[in-house]
């Protein structure tokens, strides 16, 4: 009778120190892993801009994703990584940047999107209704992750 009885105790003893073995392996791994705030989709033609702009956005934490493909692939990597925010330069080749910029609004009304540009007269002139936000090219990074931060 007392070695069912220990057997018993004996078990449930090991299974509580799995059980907490367990819980500081999933404590100690999820203090290990890095916190993402937000996915951000930056398209741009020019990947050297993008690899510097995901660069800068990963260090605070962000998961940043270039594009410079076609739209119908765009609209494709939309659904796929449901972003929080999209970054658009707005000298894409052909001024294809506004097209684009008016089908996102279209399917996704509420994604918002921050307009860039080294010319500022166009984020003056282009439809400012496509767009949240806007910032000149260059920009210093406090300027550009207050923006961010914004949205």
């Amino acid at each position: 009778m007392c070695d069912k009885k220990c057997q018993k105790l004996f078990q449930c003893l090991i299974h509580i120190l799995e059980h907490q073995i367990l819980v500081q392996h999933i404590w100690q791994c999820y203090q290990s892993i890095d916190y993402i705030m937000k996915t951000i989709l930056i398209i741009d033609p020019n990947l050297n801009l993008l690899e510097v702009l995901c660069h800068a956005l990963e260090m605070e934490k962000y998961e940043a994703i270039g594009y410079s493909g076609h739209e119908l692939e765009l609209i494709k990597l939309i659904q796929n990584i449901a972003p929080s925010l999209i970054l658009i330069n707005l000298t894409l080749p052909s001024d294809k940047s506004i097209e684009w910029c008016g089908r996102m609004k279209s399917l996704y009304p509420n994604l918002p999107i921050i307009a860039m540009s080294c010319d500022e007269s166009i984020l003056k002139k282009k439809n400012r209704w496509l767009f949240d936000g806007n910032i000149g090219k260059p920009f210093d990074l406090a300027s550009f992750y207050n923006l961010i931060e914004a949205y």
